[in-house]
C-alpha cells in the first residue's frame, strides 16, 4: 500500500511520518521530509477540539504548556506542547509557512492509551523512517475491530480521503500520526480509495470537550514527567532550532553536552584540583555509559545508565548532577543563571513524585512521564493520562549519597572525640603500596647512577647500551652496560604533594603503625573538621608525607627538639626519615630536588637522598592517594564504607 520515494512514506498525495510521539528523532524527520518538499496541507494526529488551544501553546515556545480537558469519570487527559514532539514540529512548520492545518483525530469518550515496546528511535537516523517503519511494522498489531483505535483510524482515513478529494491546490500533504496507527490508517484510507467512502463503516461521533484548557508548566520537576525527552535535551534541541544552522540534531552529542554540562556544575562545587573530574575519567564515563547501551541493547542511553555510569566513575554528588542536570530547562527560568549548582541538602523530588532529600532512595525511570494514578496539582490529586501512545516505561532503582545536609554536619562536629581518631584500612594499604613502588623505583634509580659502560668483549653483562653503541658505530664497537646491585635498602620515603603552608595544611600529626606491614606515618594535611562527610567520617588532604620503618619506637616528629633546625614542615620530614631510617637511601618525591641543608644533614648521618621528580608519577594516582578519611574510632570501621567512594 505504501510506496517509499527517497526515504519517505507515500500514500498517492500524501507523505507519512510515522513517529514515536516525544522522540526527537521524528521530530527531526518531521523537519526533514517538510523542508526537503512543499506541502500546502499539514494533517496530524490531534482533534479539533485541542486546536485553539493547541496552536496557542505553540506561540509560547520555548515555554512548555499542556493542553487539557476533563473526561466524564474524571480524569485529566492531557496533550503536551513539546517541541521534541513530531506532531507539534509539523504544526510549527506549517504555521511558519502559512499551510492548512488539518487536525484529523477525532474526539472520544474515554481515551484509551496503551503502550508499545519499540526499537531505540536513534536507529532513525541511521536507517532512514521508510526502512525504520518496513522493520517495526511486523510487530505492530492491528486494533480490533470496533475497538476505540479501530474508530480514530478509519476517521483519520476519512479525513485524509476528504484531503485527497479536496483538489490538487491542497496537495501534495504532510501527515504525522503515531507509529502503531500507520499500518490502520493506511488499509482503511486504500480500501476507501478503491470501494468508496462506505468501508469505513459508521463512525461515532462524541461531542467535543468544552473545558478545553492550557496550562503553562514552570516547575522542572514536572517537566522531566510531562516532556517525552530529557527537558536538557529539549532545551538543546531549541537552541538548535533557533539558530541559523541547518545541521542535523544529533542525540548522542547532546547527551555528551548534557554530562559536559552536569561535569561544570559539580566542578563550581569542587574547584580543588584533587576533586576535578580528569579528561581520562570523562573518557572512561563516557565507554561506561557506551557498555551500559551494548548490555540493554540500545544506541542511546537512558537517564537511568548515565547515573549509573556517573556513580561509578565520580560518586553519587556527580550521579546527582546529572541528574539535576537532565531535569534542566532554562527557558522555563529565564533570568536564573546558568550552571546554577546544586546545594547540599536542598530539597529535589524524585521521579516518584515525592519529596525528599538527596540522599533518599529514588526511582528513576527511562523517559519518564506522570503516573496515570494520579499528579498533585498543588490542590488536590487528580488522575491524569497523556493523550497519546508512546513508548512502555521501565521503572528502576539507583541509591545516591550526596552531600550530608549542615545540620548533619553540626551534630557530628559536635560529637567528635580528638583524642580517638584512627585512618581508615584500604586506605592505609593502598598508600603502603605505593610508598613500596617508590622505594623499589628509588633503587633502580640509585642503580642508574652507578651504571658502568665497557666494550663487548665476551658477555653481554646486563644488556647493550643502545646509544652508546650507535655514537660508536662508526668504530665497529658495541657498549654494553652493567647495573651493580645498590649497596642498601630505601628506609623512608618522603612525598611532598605541595610545599607547606600553615594556613592551608594545618594539621600535623605522626601516626604509630597498627599492623606489622605498616609504617610510621607522619604527615602535614588540611584540617579534617572542615570535612566531614558520615557520622564518625571526615575526609583531609595529605599535604607531605613521611613513611618510615625504624628499628626502635621514634618520638612524634612534629614535637622532637632534635628536629627543630628545620626551617618548614617538608624540611622536617626529611629530616625525620633521615634521622630514623636504619637504611642507607631516603627517598624525596617531590616536584622540586632537595635543598643543600637536606643533602648536608643526610651525608652528616651517612645516608644518602634519591630524589623523584613528582612528575613522574601518575597525576591522577597522586591525586586520589593524597584524599584520605580520618575515622573517630576503630568501631566507625564498620560503617565507613557506606559513605566513603
Amino acid at each position: 500500500m505504501l510506496e517509499s520515494k527517497d526515504g519517505i512514506l507515500w500514500l498517492r498525495d500524501i507523505a507519512f511520518v510515522p513517529s514515536i510521539h516525544g522522540r526527537v528523532a521524528f521530530a527531526r524527520e518531521t523537519r526533514r521530509v517538510f523542508l526537503g518538499g512543499r506541502f500546502p496541507t499539514v494533517a496530524v494526529e490531534l482533534p479539533e477540539s485541542l486546536g485553539p488551544r493547541t496552536i496557542e501553546g505553540i506561540e509560547r515556545l520555548p515555554k512548555i504548556t499542556t493542553v487539557s480537558y476533563e473526561e466524564s469519570n474524571g480524569t485529566r487527559c492531557f496533550f503536551p506542547i513539546d517541541p521534541c514532539d513530531s506532531i507539534i514540529e509539523a504544526l510549527r512548520l506549517g504555521l511558519g509557512e502559512s499551510c492548512a492545518l488539518e487536525l484529523i483525530d477525532c474526539d472520544v469518550e474515554d481515551f484509551q492509551r496503551t503502550e508499545l515496546v519499540l526499537p531505540d528511535s536513534y536507529a532513525v537516523n541511521s536507517l532512514g523512517l521508510a526502512r525504520f517503519y518496513e522493520a517495526v511494522r511486523p510487530t505492530l498489531q492491528l486494533p480490533a475491530p470496533g475497538s476505540q483505535d479501530d474508530q480514530r483510524e478509519r476517521h483519520m482515513a476519512g479525513r485524509l480521503l476528504d484531503i485527497l478529494n479536496g483538489g490538487p491546490r491542497g496537495l501534495p500533504a504532510l501527515c504525522v500520526i503515531g507509529l502503531g496507527h500507520m499500518e490502520g490508517v493506511a488499509r482503511h484510507l486504500e480500501a476507501a480509495l478503491s470501494e468508496g467512502r462506505s468501508v469505513l463503516g459508521e463512525i461515532s461521533t462524541v461531542p467535543p470537550p468544552f473545558d478545553v484548557e492550557i496550562h503553562e508548566v514552570s516547575d522542572e520537576e514536572s517537566l522531566y514527567h510531562i516532556l517525552g525527552e530529557l527537558p536538557y535535551t529539549t532545551y538543546l534541541y531549541e537552541l538548535q532550532r533557533s539558530s541559523i544552522t541547518l545541521d542535523p540534531f544529533e542525540a548522542v552529542d547532546k547527551i555528551k553536552e548534557l554530562l559536559l554540562e552536569a561535569r561544570d556544575r559539580y566542578h563550581t562545587k569542587h574547584s580543588q584540583e584533587y576533586e576535578k573530574i580528569s579528561l581520562g575519567s570523562f573518557q572512561n564515563l563516557l565507554q561506561l555509559v557506551r557498555n551500559h547501551c551494548l548490555l540493554g541493547k540500545r544506541l542511546t542511553p537512558s537517564l537511568y545508565e548515565m547515573v549509573i555510569a556517573a556513580k561509578g566513575i565520580a560518586g553519587s554528588e556527580f550521579a546527582i548532577d546529572v541528574i539535576e542536570t537532565a531535569k534542566r530547562y532554562p527557558p522555563a527560568h529565564p533570568s536564573e543563571e546558568p550552571n546554577t549548582a546544586h546545594e547540599p541538602g536542598e530539597a529535589y523530588t524524585d521521579t516518584s513524585g515525592e519529596s525528599g532529600s538527596l540522599g533518599e532512595e529514588a526511582l528513576f525511570e527511562d523517559s519518564v512521564d506522570p503516573p496515570e494514578t494520579g499528579s498533585n496539582s498543588g490542590v488536590e490529586a487528580i488522575q491524569v493520562k497523556k493523550r497519546y501512545v508512546d513508548e512502555a516505561k521501565i521503572w528502576k532503582r539507583v541509591r545516591l549519597e550526596p552531600p550530608p545536609p549542615p545540620r548533619d554536619v553540626k551534630r557530628w562536629r559536635s560529637t567528635w572525640n580528638p583524642n580517638g581518631n584512627c585512618s581508615w584500612t584500604p586506605e592505609d594499604v593502598l598508600i603502603e603500596n605505593f610508598a613500596g613502588h617508590i622505594r623499589s623505583r628509588a633503587l633502580l634509580e640509585s642503580g642508574v647512577t652507578q651504571e658502568h659502560l665497557e666494550e663487548f668483549k665476551t658477555s653481554l653483562k646486563d644488556g647493550i647500551h643502545v646509544r652508546e653503541t650507535i655514537r660508536n658505530l662508526h668504530l665497529g664497537k658495541i657498549i654494553v652496560k652493567e647495573t651493580p646491585p645498590p649497596r642498601g635498602q630505601v628506609g623512608a620515603v618522603v612525598i611532598i604533594y605541595e610545599p607547606p603552608d600553615p594556613t592551608r595544611f594545618p594539621w600535623h600529626i605522626t601516626w604509630l603503625p597498627e599492623f606489622e606491614w605498616e609504617s610510621v606515618l607522619a604527615f602535614y594535611a588540611t584540617a579534617y573538621s572542615d570535612k566531614l562527610i558520615g557520622p564518625g567520617i571526615a575526609r583531609s588532604l595529605y599535604g607531605g608525607q613521611l613513611f618510615v620503618r625504624p628499628d626502635h619506637l621514634i618520638e612524634d616528629v612534629w614535637s622532637d627538639t632534635t628536629l627543630n633546625e628545620a626551617r618548614d614542615d617538608a624540611e622536617r620530614l626529611v629530616l625525620a626519615g633521615v634521622l630514623h631510617s636504619s637504611d642507607a637511601y631516603v627517598a624525596y618525591v617531590a616536584a622540586t630536588a632537595p635543598t643543600p641543608r637536606m643533602k648536608e644533614y643526610a651525608h652528616r648521618w651517612g645516608k644518602k637522598i634519591i630524589y623523584l621528580p613528582l612528575s613522574g608519577f601518575s597525576r591522577s594516582t597522586l591525586q586520589k592517594l593524597r584524599r584520605f578519611h580520618v575515622l573517630n574510632g576503630k568501631p566507625v570501621r564498620g560503617w565507613a564504607n557506606l559513605y566513603i567512594r
